[in-house]
């Protein structure tokens, strides 16, 4: 049965801090170059979640929605429209 929700429940408890989430950006655009809207989303999503496995904490404590191209960040989606 699928889910109507296309949140993916990554369980992030943490509040959001949009802050740290740019500076998350940044350091991967310093140190990658340029890249994709859908890379940069990817990078974040896997860091975020790499961090979460590791630590049951997230970097920043953003949540997560579906995509067909791959997780990206809600606040990455209301930034972008």
């Amino acid at each position: 049965m699928k889910s109507k929700s296309n949140k993916i429940n990554t369980k992030f408890s943490e509040v959001p801090v949009p802050e740290k989430y740019k500076q998350m950006i940044l350091a991967f655009l310093q140190q990658g170059g340029p890249m994709s809207m859908d890379k940069l989303a990817s990078l974040l999503y896997l860091a975020d979640f790499n961090s979460y496995y590791k630590n049951l904490k997230s970097m920043s404590g953003m949540q997560y929605c579906k995509r067909k191209d791959g997780a990206e960040a809600t606040y990455l989606l209301r930034k972008a429209k």
